[in-house]
């Protein structure tokens, strides 16, 4: 029963994020500025493509622009077990990347409830990574966190 429903969700969630991450990309890429009016006005003329779009705008990726101060900062604000549940979805050099980046005692709090964890569902991957990203997200618009640029 449980793997219908998780298959189910999996089906959906492919159909629902459709072309709204490629054009994240696309608009990750651009000047801020224009990306901010491209994205206002897509918006406005189709809101639900909007919410796909923003679904995908920022990645794991993203969390190793941020400074370590206010990475660890943010990511303290979460359960340890929901970034361990988050991390088991990306890739293993990612992964280190962004705990290598947290304080000392994050990163170990982190790494022990991933070493303690059994195997996840990729539901549980998802959800946990969603209010991630969702949280970043809200804290990237209200400017309390800032990204480095790529080099």
């Amino acid at each position: 029963f449980k793997k219908d429903i998780i298959e189910s969700n999996l089906m959906v969630s492919k159909i629902k994020n459709k072309g709204g991450r490629k054009a994240a990309e696309i608009l990750a890429r651009l000047n801020p500025n224009l990306s901010v009016k491209l994205f206002s006005k897509i918006k406005e003329i189709n809101p639900e493509y909007a919410e796909h779009i923003n679904e995908h705008f920022y990645t794991f990726d993203d969390l190793l622009r941020v400074d370590r101060t206010n990475l660890s900062k943010f990511l303290a604000t979460f359960n340890p077990i929901v970034v361990a549940f988050s991390l088991k979805g990306v890739e293993l050099s990612v992964a280190e990347k962004i705990l290598e980046k947290c304080e000392p005692w994050l990163a170990k709090a982190i790494r022990l409830e991933m070493d303690c964890m059994g195997p996840v569902t990729l539901a549980e991957i998802e959800e946990a990574q969603k209010g991630i990203m969702d949280h970043l997200h809200k804290s990237i618009d209200s400017g309390e966190i800032k990204l480095w640029k790529d080099k």
